[in-house]
């Protein structure tokens, strides 16, 4: 049988879901290296986007975190369209490798399906649900030393096309005690690099 062209394949490969790529990463190294390669990863992303934009009936899925629980689970988007009011059941993400972190995980943003995740201590982990990916970001250096104690801090994610990287951006306020109010300590803190190989 005749091989097929590296750019035919990753035409067809783009157009299928990330699940279907996963299993499809064992075919053989060809295929595997067309999947993982950062050129086919974008395009992949780039159609899911324009599919999702031009569906009419909401492809996606909602990543929930329960009140009581430190459960992450996942909703379809399809299941919200409807008329009427109506009771849909999420799904407990199985298998998640943020599980044996314990403690109550947030998704506090998600760009190109990354979710950025937070934990109560302040850490934070970029994962990709449809990959089964994740890292651990390392602590984020957001309080100076000559003001520990009380203080907020707000985290994001986001894309910079002109770079062609993803940004986490924490922001943190210190609690002044003299003025009984909450103060910026240096602003932005840190981005961090995705796409970047270590």
């Amino acid at each position: 049988m005749q091989e097929i062209p590296s750019e035919v394949l990753g035409e067809i490969l783009s157009r299928l879901p990330a699940e279907s790529l996963l299993r499809f990463r064992c075919v053989c190294k060809a295929w595997r290296r067309t999947i993982d390669d950062p050129i086919f990863i974008k395009l992949h992303v780039h159609r899911q986007l324009l599919e999702v934009q031009d569906s009419s009936n909401g492809v996606g899925q909602l990543i929930l975190r329960g009140d009581l629980d430190t459960q992450l689970y996942s909703l379809p988007m399809e299941s919200l369209n409807s008329d009427g009011a109506k009771i849909v059941k999420a799904a407990f993400l199985k298998n998640s490798p943020l599980e044996s972190y314990g403690e109550a995980k947030s998704p506090v943003g998600s760009c190109n399906g990354v979710l950025l995740i937070s934990q109560s201590k302040g850490i934070n982990f970029l994962w990709n649900p449809l990959i089964r990916e994740f890292h651990r970001l390392p602590p984020l250096k957001l309080v100076s030393k000559k003001s520990r104690g009380l203080y907020h801090s707000v985290s994001g994610l986001g894309y910079n096309s002109a770079a062609d990287d993803y940004k986490v951006v924490r922001i943190a306020q210190v609690f002044d005690p003299r003025d009984r109010s909450f103060k910026s300590d240096g602003g932005v803190q840190s981005e961090v690099g995705l796409l970047e190989e270590d």
